[in-house]
């Protein structure tokens, strides 16, 4: 749907959703060629749809797993003003619905209720469940699978994982002169993927949200020599959730001060005592990403016989902004089984209420270039050129207690 072509000139780095954090402030150049409109009015329709139905079941899973995947758009293109101006725009959306198999391990029934094996004699002893507990004790989930012997068992489960994803890409073209041209575009890209934890009343949700703005002048001074002016802003906005409660039902926030349930882990480690799966599942805390980038360029273009000689100046302007503490709602280690359900636990870790998160990062970047292609030969073409960059270090723009 419209034709679109990426040319990467030294390094981009565009993260998924997964490793929506990691991203580095990196000097980058990317050149997007997209279709224009023309004075003809065009359109076209396309869809893509793959389903269960011809699957064949997982080895490995009980029942055969769901997957619904459904990828459609559209283009259109045409003239507002003929032989000046032209607009052409894309929408292409996609859909998933993956079923996924996934075992944990947590308290078995007994477990739940209070009751834990002897470890001399096997036998089911009564150990009692502590007020406080009660109510977290209520959010695992009853195993379905087998038994350790220990008062942990697997719990088997079936989940849908979504996947949902609109962009859109449009393009103004305007021919100001004869000598003188200028286009303009938009693009957006939103993506949402929610992905079942271990214990199914808890979920991780990743979203994020691309936008793009190019402006772009090209002059011709004459047949040989062109100048291309442009500038641009870009915004990647995303969300890292781990181990979200699905209702209010599923938050009990460990303090008054955080916006929800934290952690708990129980056993492994030196205790020797079987290590159940998260309680929430969560294993990265919450992560808000907001990273603005400003660009703008010079390039200039001339061509003299066996030489073709490029030469500019960039500048970009990153900022990165990021709420992300770590153990955010906080978490509780417990050796065993007796102490989860005593609410003795060995290790609390959690920020203070005063804690400041967000960080604010800033940087520059500076740069010039030149390029000579020489075509030596018919066979034989060199390319000469350096290219001149000054990164300023981050800076950090928030202000912390």
């Amino acid at each position: 749907a419209g034709a679109r072509a990426i040319v990467v000139e030294c390094m981009a780095l565009r993260p998924d959703l997964q490793r929506l954090t990691e991203q580095r402030m990196v000097a980058s150049t990317i050149s997007v060629i997209s279709k224009s409109g023309t004075n003809q009015f065009h359109g076209s329709l396309f869809e893509f749809l793959r389903n269960d139905n011809l699957d064949a079941r997982n080895f490995f899973a009980p029942d055969k797993q769901q997957l619904s995947r459904n990828n459609f758009g559209a283009s259109a293109g045409g003239r507002i003003v003929r032989d000046r101006t032209f607009f052409f725009g894309t929408f292409e959306a996609f859909r998933e619905r993956l079923g996924l198999t996934q075992t944990g391990i947590f308290p078995d029934k007994n477990a739940l209720q209070g009751y834990l094996p002897d470890p001399q004699t096997g036998q089911l002893r009564f150990i009692g469940v502590a007020p406080e507990m009660k109510p977290f004790l209520e959010l695992y989930p009853i195993p379905n699978g087998r038994e350790f012997g220990d008062g942990s068992a697997e719990n088997v489960g079936n989940h849908s994982r979504p996947i949902d994803e609109n962009f859109v890409s449009t393009r103004v073209d305007h021919q100001l002169r004869e000598s003188d041209s200028l286009w303009g575009s938009y693009r957006f890209d939103d993506a949402k993927r929610l992905e079942p934890e271990l214990n199914p009343r808890f979920f991780r949700p990743y979203t994020s949200r691309q936008q793009m703005v190019t402006i772009q002048e090209t002059h011709l001074f004459s047949p040989t020599m062109l100048n291309v002016l442009r500038g641009g802003f870009g915004r990647l906005s995303g969300l890292i959730d781990g181990g979200a409660p699905r209702t209010e039902k599923e938050n009990l926030p460990f303090a008054s001060f955080y916006e929800r349930i934290g952690e708990i882990r129980v056993g492994g480690g030196s205790t020797g005592a079987t290590q159940l799966d998260n309680f929430t599942g969560a294993t990265s805390p919450k992560r808000i990403i907001v990273n603005n980038t400003f660009e703008a360029e010079d390039q200039i273009n001339i061509t003299v016989g066996a030489h073709s000689i490029r030469a500019g100046v960039h500048f970009k302007r990153l900022q990165k902004n990021i709420d992300g503490r770590t153990g955010r709602f906080g978490r509780y280690d417990f050796n065993d089984l007796e102490g989860l359900l005593q609410g003795r636990a060995r290790l609390f870790i959690g920020p203070p209420a005063t804690a400041i998160s967000p960080r604010g990062f800033r940087q520059s970047l500076v740069a010039s270039y030149f390029q000579d292609d020489w075509k030596v030969r018919p066979n034989l073409t060199l390319n000469l050129g350096m290219r001149y960059e000054v990164l300023t270090s981050p800076s950090e723009v928030t202000k912390t207690a």
